[in-house]
């Protein structure tokens, strides 16, 4: 870090307490008389508290103190509070200091406890689920299983943790209304690969991120300009269509998806885009006037294609069957790393799952050269369909251990879904396709993958393959507690 000056550490708090403080951060600029000058708690200020210390530093004769502001370019975690919005303050989870802890029965102190997560969380509202001890500065999870939750408002959410014991580590899932935060799903996987294979083959491309993380410091790496915004809000549609002539839309299962679409392709025609490349879903295909699923999801997808049609943009539409990232990743590893079971409510029928990156190479081709494809319906499915034992044998052969296919109810199933804070559109959603597969209704293949690309399907063999670190348990995960 190169750190060459003396750092004073006050670990008895001796410092704190003489100082009567209660803040953290807190800065108190001092004189070379050891007067306090100025004081400042908590974030924020940060001009302020620079023109103190070069007023300081002037007086005390320092030479060459400029007054120019240093600029920081701080992205991804480092950047700072988006203050505009900002309803959530910083909190601690050790007893001494913790606010708003919500568990039914409150908190047991400095004893191992099973705790269950409230239902409802209000905002800033924070509770546990599973067995933990709640120490005067910390908490520690005794047993795997265990589970934060918190409700809050910001662009950025950042928690200390670490594992009990030095050199080990513990696995932990982020979830962000119900969906992994840390990877950003199936659609962000395709928009991640797709910005990549769109500029390798040297087109510009300009990527709409609804907060500045770690995935959108990733785009900007890739060399894509980055946009924040919300595919909801017509100024943020603006900013990232404006200038643009070839424009992909996805968007994760939300309950505003349809004003999402209509919103961006208002903004699109108004721009006069070349190509809309829409992403759909296949059981789209299913559907007609008189015809529906249960899920609220599907329904919104076949009403946002009818939209697109009236629009008189020129549309193409891309279909996927259901994706491997989601039922085969993120819903089946922890069974597999934990159980060596794939544990999942899909019955004996078959079903033809899709990577994300296929579909990415897919719509790369016709964003490349959209003319031949506009108007078109393109349905992609996996390298083929089969039944979940079959799966599980792909699985044993890729990890190079026995995994076996367990059925799991559905209403237990979708019942752990919303244990894990999975929002109820979402769960309902997933719950339908779970019994559309039981019906059969994924058993479904087609060529159209390799007519766009030329490649075959990545198959469940290679993509486990690709992913046996998520499915393998380590042995410092089996044994490893966290600290928070």
């Amino acid at each position: 870090m190169k750190i060459d000056y003396p750092i004073a550490v006050d670990n008895d708090y001796a410092v704190w307490r003489a100082f009567e403080n209660h803040y953290w951060p807190a800065l108190y600029f001092i004189d070379t008389q050891g007067r306090i000058r100025h004081h400042q708690f908590g974030e924020g200020d940060y001009e302020q508290s620079e023109r103190v210390i070069q007023q300081l530093l002037s007086e005390s004769g320092t030479a060459h103190v400029g007054p120019e502001m240093v600029k920081v370019n701080a992205r991804g975690f480092e950047a700072a509070a988006d203050w505009g919005s900002l309803k959530s303050p910083e909190n601690y989870l050790g007893y001494e200091r913790t606010e708003n802890f919500a568990s039914p029965g409150g908190a047991v102190l400095n004893k191992r406890h099973l705790y269950t997560a409230s239902a409802q969380l209000k905002l800033n509202q924070w509770a546990l689920s599973g067995d933990w001890t709640i120490g005067k500065q910390a908490i520690v999870l005794n047993k795997s299983g265990g589970r934060i939750a918190y409700r809050f408002h910001a662009r950025d959410l950042h928690l200390v943790m670490g594992p009990a014991e030095r050199g080990t580590s513990v696995r932990f899932r982020v979830l962000v209304d119900g969906q992994p935060a840390a990877a950003a799903g199936d659609l962000g996987a395709i928009s991640r690969n797709l910005t990549a294979m769109l500029l390798a083959k040297g087109h510009k491309v300009r990527a709409l991120v609804r907060r500045e993380d770690e995935r959108a410091l990733g785009l900007r790496q890739l060399g894509a300009e980055v946009v924040q915004g919300d595919l909801t809000d017509l100024t943020s549609m603006h900013r990232a269509i404006a200038g643009c002539a070839r424009i992909y839309f996805g968007m994760s299962v939300s309950a505003a998806y349809l004003e999402a679409t209509v919103n961006t392709a208002a903004v699109a025609r108004h721009h006069g885009v070349e190509v809309f490349v829409n992403i759909s879903q296949m059981t789209v295909t299913q559907m007609s006037i008189t015809e529906t699923t249960p899920s609220p999801q599907h329904k919104l997808h076949w009403l946002a294609e009818q939209a697109l049609a009236w629009s008189g943009l020129p549309i193409v539409t891309v279909r996927p069957t259901v994706f491997l990232e989601g039922f085969f990743l993120r819903l089946a590893a922890a069974g597999v790393r934990d159980s060596d079971e794939l544990a999942l409510p899909l019955g004996n029928s078959k079903t033809s799952p899709i990577s994300a990156v296929d579909v990415a190479h897919a719509v790369s081709a016709i964003l490349d050269d959209p003319a031949s494809h506009i108007g078109h319906v393109y349905n992609l499915t996996g390298f083929e369909s089969a039944d979940l034992d079959y799966y599980a044998r792909v699985f044993s052969q890729a990890l190079g251990r026995t995994i076996r296919y367990r059925n799991v109810p559905l209403s237990s199933w979708t019942d752990t879904l919303r244990e894990f804070g999975v929002p109820t559109h979402l769960a309902n959603h997933l719950a339908v396709m779970a019994e559309l597969h039981t019906q059969g209704r994924y058993d479904r293949m087609t060529d159209d993958l390799f007519k766009l690309t030329g490649k075959m399907p990545t198959s469940v063999y290679d993509f486990v393959k690709l992913h046996a670190a998520e499915f393998t348990q380590s042995e410092s995960t089996a044994r490893g507690a966290v600290h928070s």
